[in-house]
């Protein structure tokens, strides 16, 4: 048995994106006979530390910017406050650049001198920092060079040149700046496990010093979530019931598009509810559709994964409105298809690398935003929800098909170096 360390951002019991692949990757480690400590970012009246589940979790405040941030991340309009606070976060950046891509270095120090804490008190056989943010990687390096003994590795949710930058800042030096320092950081760890969409950039010459360091995996949330306990949902059965679960944005996963088609097969005397779950920046948008369709479009707003996860396997389908970027999988995409649900995917760019993934699943719907052809893709709709009624799904048959994306995938990897090191 090891006991192992992750550290990352939001985790149990409001993940983010990021926490909810940790707490998967956590669960079959434990399986597996592992001891598992968590560090991560304290939200609200949250405990300091905890030990839930059996894992041991400890939490440290988050840094003042991102705090500020998360409070205006709904909102569509930036006051004056928030403005000043980007200006001079920046600055400070570009004063920070000598460490980059440690932006946060106080919040690195408090979470390292508590993992050293946690070393004194017990012996620890692995730390792993997930990205983003990159504080838990900046002290699985740190720890690696002051304890060399213990495996030290990077999980990669995000790719770093995937960020945002200041257009005062440009693309082309940002990038080689990202080349430089990642090199260096992916020599000085054991491993780095990177989410498949890194391969486009990886894979060039400029990284085979480190290439074997990096292993690919997908977002390990590909389970079988019928087995999970959860309450059904009555819906009414007299409608074609949809579900789509998660955060919706007005600039790169807007819903306007597919709401429109389903107002069009609905005035074809199809009877259709859309249920909406999530957190929003639209929110002008969608209670207008709300309001003026009534018996269409229902908005729930923030609900806990539990219930997130009722609607959708109390669903007739689910809905996944894909990104505008090229490179990013969002986890979302292996959730649904571990629901075992016909799922209708709305494509808003022609290459989104989630179209490869949604390809292999047994039924799906693609609503091409890119078209801009609302009467076509109704017609698409249609014809899909005719011939998917009831559609039944079989776990078994689809979890070859999405191997990678499951935890036993990502964890195979972990043991690999555990296994290498005498002391476990």
């Amino acid at each position: 048995m090891a006991n192992i360390i992750f550290i990352t951002s939001k985790y149990m019991p409001s993940p983010d994106a990021n926490g909810i692949c940790v707490a998967q990757i956590i669960k079959q480690l434990q399986r597996e006979g592992h001891h598992l400590i968590c560090i991560c970012t304290q939200e609200g009246t949250q405990r300091k530390y905890e030990v839930c589940e059996g894992v041991e979790i400890y939490r440290v405040e988050k840094p003042f910017y991102a705090n500020q941030l998360e409070k205006q991340r709904y909102s569509i309009k930036k006051n004056l406050y928030m403005q000043v606070l980007t200006f001079l976060r920046r600055i400070r950046s570009f004063i920070l650049l000598p460490i980059f891509p440690n932006t946060e270095p106080c919040r690195a120090r408090k979470i390292y001198r508590l993992v050293e804490s946690i070393i004194k008190e017990k012996p620890i056989h692995c730390v792993i920092g997930v990205f983003r943010p990159f504080e838990g990687v900046a002290v699985a390096l740190k720890i690696k060079k002051i304890y060399p003994d213990i495996i030290c590795g990077g999980y990669y949710l995000d790719i770093m040149k995937g960020a945002t930058i200041s257009k005062l800042f440009p693309q082309r030096m940002y990038f080689k700046l990202c080349d430089k320092r990642e090199l260096k950081i992916y020599n000085s760890l054991d491993f780095v496990l990177m989410a498949e969409a890194g391969k486009k950039i990886y894979k060039f010459p400029y990284f085979k010093k480190v290439e074997k360091k990096i292993r690919y995996i997908n977002f390990p949330v590909f389970r079988d979530i019928g087995e999970e306990t959860h309450q059904k949902i009555a819906f009414d059965e007299e409608y074609y019931n949809i579900v789509y679960a998660g955060y919706l944005d007005i600039n790169y996963r807007n819903p306007a598009f597919f709401f429109n088609v389903i107002k069009i097969v609905c005035t074809k005397g199809y009877k259709i509810r859309l249920h909406l779950y999530g957190k929003n920046n639209c929110n002008d948008l969608i209670n207008h559709y709300c309001r003026d369709n009534p018996d269409i479009f229902h908005y729930y707003g923030t609900v806990d994964s539990n219930k997130a996860k009722s609607a959708i396997l109390s669903a007739d389908a689910v809905l996944n409105i894909s990104n505008k970027t090229d490179n990013i999988v969002p986890s979302k995409v292996f959730e649904l298809c571990s629901s075992c649900k016909p799922i209708i995917n709305v494509v808003t760019n022609p290459n989104d690398a989630s179209l490869q993934y949604f390809a292999l699943y047994p039924s799906v719907c693609f609503i091409n935003e890119y078209n801009e052809n609302t009467e076509k893709e109704a017609k698409k709709l249609i014809s899909f929800l005719a011939d998917n009624k009831n559609c039944d799904i079989c776990f078994d048959e689809i979890e070859p098909l999405y191997y990678s994306s499951t935890p036993k995938a990502t964890t195979s990897i972990i043991n690999e170096y555990l296994n290498k090191d005498n002391g476990v």
